[in-house]
């Protein structure tokens, strides 16, 4: 295949140019080569903002997984390889506002300058594009697989999502590439003005469109999955809210799609790259952010005490304890008037505190503490999702009553 020739300019032409702005102005808009506006610094400072943001979500999640669970798991590596992708985006769009002409009007450019730079931000951030959110997104389903294994219809959907999400941007990172990719014979410069590059612009706009689809699925299917799992109702919608932190990653993907419609429409595209950067970056930051979420949850949990340990502590600090056995609860004299131990009984089983003094002066007979058994198998009259542990309860005395069986969720 024969190379292809790119003519040069004269001096003479390019002593003209550079006199010259790079775009035609709009008529009555005359050129401000030497002070122009630039809307660079608000992505600076956005994406600076939620850089710091990720980067404590990122550094927890790594802190929960070394010194809490003392496990690694394969969503670990994807996502801080995505992690390591974004802030490489991060800096190329830092240095194209910085060292070259992005968010500039381009009729404020005198002739090339700033050029090289811009192209080379352009080019690192268009490449390295697919690949990060290939492994931003294929967190989510490794960890999907992981959190709801026992759900067989969780885990094949969780796959397909996965080999579909791998294909398609390991087929855009090969399209970008090839078509950003300076060819024999050409240079940067001379790259950006070929139909190959035109490609770029039009390539963006259904990638993103495709991405959406892909964070709509990762919304929805976590909160179908908890919402058949068998628990209270407030842990239900606590789980639902972390997942649903998603929802800024689609608001992320539709203003993109949004913007990069605009890039593709207009001539003066140094100064329309600043919002669909931006909002490429916001959607990166977020999902790294969302992936991070159960972690933030666990160490949350693991560090601070539960809510059923502060009622205790508030109880024990009033003086007064709780007793939750069959739905009734003892006199508050009663409470008052003993000075014995409490008792916690088996989570799952009884939420509170047991007094077992107070029950052996209550009931006319002497009782033994309560013994709990912990046994899995598969309910009769409720639907089984693979998640169920069945506990049967029995107290001993004098005339040992029948034995009560009932179900928890863990």
């Amino acid at each position: 295949m024969a190379s292809t020739t790119i003519s040069q300019p004269t001096p003479e032409q390019t002593s003209l140019s550079s006199d010259l702005p790079a775009l035609p102005p709009p008529p009555g808009v005359t050129p401000n080569f030497t002070n122009p506006p630039n809307r660079g610094k608000l992505e600076i400072v956005v994406t600076s903002l939620l850089l710091c943001i990720a980067t404590i979500f990122i550094l927890n999640r790594l802190y929960m997984k070394t010194f809490i669970v003392r496990k690694y798991m394969l969503d670990d590596l994807t996502i801080v390889v995505g992690m390591v992708g974004t802030v490489t985006c991060y800096a190329a769009a830092t240095f194209g506002v910085h060292e070259g002409a992005i968010g500039v009007h381009l009729w404020d450019i005198k002739g090339q300058a700033g050029s090289r730079n811009t192209v080379i931000s352009v080019y690192l951030i268009s490449v390295l594009l697919s690949p990060t959110f290939l492994f931003i997104k294929i967190t989510f389903f490794i960890t999907y697989g992981h959190i709801f294994g026992p759900m067989r219809w969780m885990r094949i959907c969780a796959l397909l999502g996965g080999i579909f999400t791998t294909l398609f941007y390991i087929a855009m990172t090969v399209c970008f590439f090839i078509v950003v990719t300076p060819h024999r014979g050409q240079t940067w410069l001379s790259n950006t003005s070929t139909q190959r590059e035109e490609l770029n612009l039009h390539f963006g706009v259904p990638s993103s469109a495709v991405g959406l689809v892909i964070d709509i699925y990762l919304l929805v299917l976590p909160i179908v999955a908890v919402s058949k799992l068998q628990m209270a109702t407030h842990r239900k919608l606590g789980i639902i809210l972390i997942f649903t932190t998603g929802l800024l990653a689609c608001l992320g993907s539709v203003l993109s799609i949004y913007y990069r419609v605009r890039l593709e429409r207009t001539r003066d595209q140094t100064w329309a790259l600043i919002p669909a950067k931006t909002v490429t970056l916001l959607e990166m930051f977020v999902g790294i952010i969302c992936a991070c979420m159960p972690a933030a949850s666990h160490t949350w949990q693991h560090h601070l005490p539960s809510y059923d340990s502060f009622k205790y502590h508030l109880r024990a600090r009033n003086g007064t304890s709780g007793l939750k056995l069959g739905g009734t609860n003892p006199t508050p004299s009663s409470f008052a008037e003993s000075n014995s131990r409490d008792v916690k009984t088996s989570r799952g089983v009884h939420e509170g505190y047991v007094n077992l003094d107070v029950l052996e002066h209550e009931l006319p007979r002497p009782v033994k503490p309560l013994q709990t058994f912990i046994y899995s198998g598969r309910p009769d009259d409720l639907n089984h999702d693979g998640i169920n542990l069945t506990y049967e309860m029995q107290q001993s005395s004098a005339s040992p009553p029948p034995p009560k069986r009932g179900w928890t969720t863990v």
